[in-house]
């Protein structure tokens, strides 16, 4: 990863940056992502659980699968509130060994995934389904003391320092006499002035995707999330499926959890040297995962099985360490919030029917097979995504210089890039083209 900061900040959080307090948020992070995100993968041993004692199929038990990701990924609910500050927080208070300190922050969700599943298995076996869940609830409630920890980023509170004194400017410059403004008439800037600060407030920065980078890797990430959230699925319920007791679904879990935690640290490291660029190590890791989802219907084995479980977490679960880096380098710095925030919202949409599909198809077919051939294709279609970049830069580029040379688009251009046309405008672009490597 490059230097990111900007140089007149680094001065002023030398003392938080890579080194220092730094290090106390990336632990609260990583027990936040062993609870939160570890529970979630580890929900694959209580699936096969509450499809047995509801007997619902497996289609409509998924869905709380999908729901608790919907949650995770998309609201200020339940998950959503610590995940998307633990996501966020570390990537202001790392530079130079971000992506390593992104690694291990997202291995906790690999720890979590090595000892949930036994634990849930003990609990099922000695105070049922029902109270492993009120007990389930007590142990997470550990993540309020990891919260305790954190600390607002000084490079946010700074930025958020010069938009209040800016928009205190702004608002001096309004005199409002009658419901009339001295910039326009009957207070129609006024109440721009006063939607855009509604705007800025709830983050809204949906102009981000005019950038096309941004929306190519979303679309990408999106595709990665539905196999990715199918996957949880797909590994324990085959276990089962394959007719294996519960010590072998929640080894299978187990396993995945461990090559997760080895493989995002190293990944971070290796994305750190910028030997290869973060979206490259990402394409490929999606088309071994692919590959190999493609060939498991071809083995009935748990000791392939295992081996398909240590992939999908080394390869395709890859994603959550890349996606801040690839992100940062798409919108910079000062816009990772906003994009981070319409990414995992976008994630969400993806997620949402992955379990339930993967589901339906198991009970139409009678077996993992068809699950397992189609979370293998969404893996290699997000690979496909990333590396049409260049035919989609070229393609825009060529685009946007046809119609620079237009007088009425030049005019259009303008209209729409002034306060009067774009109420929630921010520092993206109208038309950005800036394609950041």
């Amino acid at each position: 990863m490059g230097d990111t900061i900007p140089a007149e900040k680094r001065k002023a959080l030398k003392d938080d940056v890579d080194r220092g307090f730094a290090w106390v948020v990336l632990i609260g992070c990583f027990v936040m992502y062993m609870f939160v995100v570890g529970s979630i993968k580890a929900y694959g041993m209580l699936y096969t659980e509450v499809v047995e004692y509801y007997s619902s199929g497996s289609g409509n038990t998924a869905w709380i699968g999908s729901i608790v990701i919907i949650l995770e990924l998309g609201l200020g609910l339940g998950c959503g509130l610590t995940f998307a500050p633990c996501s966020t927080i570390i990537t202001y208070y790392f530079n130079k060994r971000r992506a390593l300190a992104i690694g291990i922050t997202v291995s906790g969700s690999g720890v979590g995934a090595i000892y949930l599943p036994f634990l849930y298995k003990y609990l099922i076996e000695k105070y049922g389904l029902k109270g492993t869940f009120w007990i389930i609830g007590a142990i997470f409630a550990n993540i309020c003391v990891a919260a305790c920890i954190f600390r607002q980023p000084i490079y946010l509170v700074e930025e958020q320092k010069k938009r209040v004194l800016a928009n205190n400017n702004s608002n001096s410059e309004y005199d409002v006499d009658g419901g009339q403004s001295s910039l326009g008439e009957n207070g129609e800037n006024i109440a721009q002035g006063i939607n855009k600060s509604r705007c800025d407030a709830l983050g809204l920065r949906c102009s981000l995707f005019k950038n096309v980078l941004f929306t190519l890797y979303v679309t990408s990430f999106m595709c990665c999330g539905f196999g990715y959230g199918g996957s949880l699925v797909t590994i324990p319920g085959n276990v089962k499926a394959l007719g294996y007791d519960k010590t072998y679904v929640a080894l299978s879990v187990t396993i995945s959890g461990g090559a997760e935690v080895l493989a995002r640290i190293l990944i971070g490291l290796f994305a750190d040297m910028n030997i290869i660029k973060p979206k490259y190590i990402y394409a490929v890791n999606m088309f071994i995962g692919g590959a190999f989802s493609l060939i498991v219907p071809f083995f009935e084995s748990f000791t392939f099985i295992a081996v398909y479980a240590v992939i999908v977490a080394t390869f395709s679960g890859s994603f959550f360490s890349l996606m801040p880096l690839i992100m940062v380098d798409a919108v910079g710095l000062e816009n990772f919030v906003s994009a981070f925030g319409l990414l995992t919202l976008s994630l969400a949409v993806a997620v949402l029917p992955s379990q339930p599909s993967v589901g339906w198809l198991y009970d139409l077919y009678g077996n993992w097979n068809p699950s397992l051939i189609l979370t293998g294709c969404m893996y290699i279609l997000a690979g496909i995504i990333v590396l049409l970049e260049p035919i989609v830069v070229r393609c825009c580029s060529r685009r946007d210089n046809e119609e620079s040379n237009s007088p009425d688009n030049q005019r259009q251009i303008h209209n729409q890039c002034t306060p009067a046309e774009d109420v929630c405008n921010d520092n993206v672009g109208f038309s950005d083209t800036s394609f950041a490597s």
